[in-house]
């Protein structure tokens, strides 16, 4: 497998938002009709809160911008909200005619930086507009995660609905910057929006990383393929890749997920929250670059 890389979409310099100033991230792709792809994504303002807009890009080439959301989709949660500080989607679930999209919620504290925790809202008109479903959190606080459950993926295995996460307890300092530790782990249950059973601690993170998040899952005719981000001390984020026979044990092959890139490029020094959308014979990658999504959205094709 070898990924093309095929430059920036769109950025924080490509209109002229109030709601966005800084970064642009996980961009999730859904098939509005046979003429728009749109990339539901976080679009964060000068105080690097996040809400959700929306880009609307030719599938068959996504380098052309059709529309874009001059409002946000989702705003920021209310005043002591656990999502009062920023929303950032991280996964789109299609189910029974609605539309649920899952985001971590943001919340600063005082002798922390802040906790993050799952939330979710659904459309019932096609991806036009997103109401919470609640005000608390998907995924509250629990003893062992106190900090961080987040990043969510979500895939439907029959009639359970399994859903991957985010889970952290830790900080620690890494290049003299705080930072929470997060590992996967996944929760089954027969509702997309309710998630109060125990979670099973899936694979270990590796060498020197701290970090992973945001998993996208696919069905093969072998089995299960996962993509998601790692976060590490010696190289920031970049993106993972594992494969599976039954979507619970995984088998981990990140060098699947390299893409060379030039210096000095929006994405030189960083790929993360990417996911993948397969439009005929065509596979792509959306992704945001370096900063976390400051320098903007990427995008790739896998070669065949």
């Amino acid at each position: 497998m070898t990924w093309i890389r095929k430059g920036k979409l769109f950025g924080n310099d490509t209109w002229d938002l109030e709601w966005h100033k800084l970064n642009t991230q996980l961009p999730i792709p859904y098939l509005m009709d046979e003429d728009r792809l749109r990339l539901f994504v976080t679009l964060c303002d000068a105080e690097n809160r996040g809400r959700l807009g929306f880009v609307d890009v030719n599938p068959d080439n996504p380098s052309e911008i059709i529309d874009y959301s001059h409002e946000p989709l989702l705003d920021v949660g209310k005043r002591g909200c656990f999502d009062e500080n920023g929303v950032v989607s991280t996964a789109l679930l299609e189910n029974d005619g609605k539309l649920y999209i899952y985001y971590c919620g943001f919340q600063k504290h005082v002798n922390y930086p802040y906790s993050s925790l799952a939330g979710v809202a659904v459309s019932t008109d096609g991806g036009q507009s997103f109401l919470r479903i609640r005000e608390t959190p998907l995924l509250e606080r629990k003893d062992g995660e106190m900090f961080i459950r987040t990043g969510v993926g979500i895939y439907k295995y029959g009639n359970v609905y399994r859903l991957y996460y985010a889970s952290g307890n830790e900080w620690l300092s890494v290049n003299n910057k705080l930072v929470p530790q997060y590992s996967f782990r996944y929760i089954d249950s027969d509702s997309p929006i309710c998630f109060d059973g125990e979670s099973i601690k899936m694979f270990p993170l590796e060498n020197d990383e701290f970090g992973m998040t945001t998993p996208q899952i696919f069905k093969t005719d072998s089995g299960y393929e996962m993509i998601y981000s790692v976060r590490t001390v010696s190289e920031g984020y970049r993106m993972g890749y594992a494969t599976s026979k039954d979507g619970i044990e995984f088998s981990r092959n990140d060098k699947v997920m390299d893409i060379k890139r030039p210096n000095g490029e929006f994405d030189s020094e960083m790929i993360c929250y990417g996911k993948c959308y397969k439009r005929g014979d065509r596979t792509y990658l959306f992704y945001s670059g370096n900063h976390y999504g400051m320098d903007g959205i990427g995008w790739a094709e896998l070669e065949v």
